[in-house]
């Protein structure tokens, strides 16, 4: 099972008399490993670097994914 946290971060910068609103996203997932008690946190991309396999249905720790 995997669950997906998005933050939004809005920050309003002054350039030269001019206000500019910036928004920035940041999607993380929390994984947990369909064979074992293994959690992790973080981006697809980082995680998927560490060896997690997150598959529409299941999701493996890199322990588990052989």
């Amino acid at each position: 099972m995997q669950i997906r946290t998005t933050t939004i971060t809005t920050e309003t910068q002054n350039v030269s008399g001019q206000n500019f609103v910036i928004n920035t996203f940041e999607q993380t997932i929390n994984a947990f490993c369909d064979c074992c008690d293994n959690q992790a946190n973080g981006a697809k991309e980082v995680l998927e670097n560490r060896g997690w396999h997150l598959g529409q249905a299941q999701q493996f720790c890199p322990e588990c994914n052989y």
